[in-house]
């Protein structure tokens, strides 16, 4: 049975508007409810430091504005508690960063008797996506296949369409194809996957939770078959689509209840936490193993990450 406490809390969210619509549905308020726990829309065209108060704050917006209103928040507001720290999330904004931290935890988070290992595949930068084409430009380590994406993962910039992969690779990138919803919209597809062991995606989740004092993220493997039960980390990413996880209202709510009532749930070294696994769902109509990604949006500009 769900505890139950006299005290409500008030948990604020600034979000995109898209964000907004996706995440606040009416059954996660109703959930967070019943627990006495009240999400409160905050209102981004007015100062934040007017608002509330919350006692903790819910957030995904990557302005240099809004990075300052929190911080004032928060010396204002001690007892609030972010979720989650910009500067934590900025590390995420850059691919390169971003998956320098799984290198900092491939050795400690591998235990003895494992049978799997995980690691980072080889990449290199390209400042200009006509040099995509041109395969003496990637160096002597990479090979086919490939995956190409923008340098910058900040929520706006995509991957490029496959169809500029295709021009790339002059093939199909393996266990991947493209079912158009629109013209700028794809998902990625996931054929006869079989996933890698709970423990190793247990301890790449805790790695990376302690190192990167993050709460609320999820990351992207693929398994090298090259290398045996080998799994490669290729993407990280902050505040997800949680709403496409079956039974999200629950998870989510407890996760607020446990960050509201409990301290050692803020702890990052806390062994206890939860690891949710979503398995071989379908979003994406009658094709089995789909798994939920972004929209991938056409002509965007800037140095890819290969």
């Amino acid at each position: 049975m769900a505890e139950v406490t006299a005290k409500r809390f008030s948990a604020g969210y600034a979000l995109l508007q898209k964000k907004q619509r996706s995440f606040v549905q009416c059954s996660l308020l109703n959930s967070a409810k019943e627990r006495g726990i009240d999400l409160i829309r905050i209102d981004t065209d007015k100062p934040l430091i007017d608002q509330g108060p919350f006692d903790c704050v819910l957030h995904k917006l990557n302005t240099e504005d809004w990075r300052k209103q929190l911080k004032e928040y928060s010396v204002r507001n001690p007892s609030a508690y972010i979720i989650d720290s910009p500067d934590a999330i900025q590390r995420l904004h850059n691919r390169i960063s971003m998956l320098e931290v799984v290198s900092e935890i491939e050795a400690a988070e591998v235990k003895d008797g494992e049978s799997a290992s995980f690691g980072t595949p080889k990449q290199t930068v390209i400042y200009e996506s006509e040099k995509l084409k041109d395969t003496t430009c990637w160096g002597e380590e990479l090979k086919f296949p490939v995956i190409a994406k923008p340098l910058v993962a900040d929520g706006r910039v995509r991957e490029p369409r496959r169809g500029d992969l295709q021009s790339v690779c002059g093939r199909r990138v393996s266990n991947m194809t493209s079912h158009p919803k629109n013209d700028d919209i794809y998902y990625k597809i996931l054929e006869d996957a079989e996933m890698p062991p709970m423990s190793l995606i247990t301890n790449i989740a805790r790695g990376l939770r302690k190192a990167m004092k993050l709460h609320l993220f999820n990351f992207d493997v693929i398994r090298d078959t090259r290398i045996g039960n080998r799994y490669l980390v290729v993407d990280i990413n902050y505040f997800p689509g949680y709403a496409k996880m079956p039974g999200y209202e629950s998870v989510l709510t407890d996760f607020l209840w446990d960050v509201l009532t409990k301290e050692e749930a803020r702890s990052f070294n806390n062994k206890k936490e939860t690891t949710k696994l979503v398995e071989k769902i379908d979003f994406c109509g009658d094709q089995k193993g789909s798994l939920p990604v972004l929209s991938v949006e056409k002509d965007e500009q800037g140095p890819f990450q290969v």
